[in-house]
């Protein structure tokens, strides 16, 4: 059986093996598509945003935990997909880091794309992107 929701909890759970009461419960992707939904070529495509500022906990000295802000793209569709990056504020763009579709790092020029870009991931791929600042 698969659950309707999904408790997300920071690392303390993690580390600690119980919950710290700070869970954020989600709608689970099983209940938000059903099964039938998945042979629609636009539904084989998932694009996460793992925002590095939205950390809401705290080190050991009490100062908030930061880290980078990623695009995770994948498209599990036998054709390419395009994805429109997320805007974000002035100054910054995104960065290629990885994709599954490219055998070697120097065959795809890495650029700096603004949000709205049309990004075109090719089929049964992943795509990994990271905020940077506008150089």
């Amino acid at each position: 059986m698969v659950p309707d929701t999904i408790a997300l909890a920071g690392t303390a759970a993690f580390q600690h093996g119980e919950s710290p009461g700070n869970e954020q419960t989600v709608p689970s992707a099983y209940s938000a598509a059903e099964s039938c939904d998945w042979a629609k070529g636009y539904v084989r495509c998932l694009g996460v945003r793992l925002d590095g500022h939205a950390i809401e906990e705290k080190d050991s000295k009490g100062k908030p935990l930061l880290d980078e802000t990623f695009l995770m793209l994948l498209n599990a569709h036998h054709e390419p997909r395009p994805f429109t990056l997320p805007a974000h504020k002035r100054g910054v763009r995104w960065q290629p880091v990885l994709e599954t579709a490219i055998s070697h790092v120097n065959q795809k020029q890495v650029t700096l794309l603004k949000g709205g870009f049309q990004y075109d991931l090719e089929a049964r791929s992943l795509a990994v992107l990271r905020l940077r600042p506008k150089s």
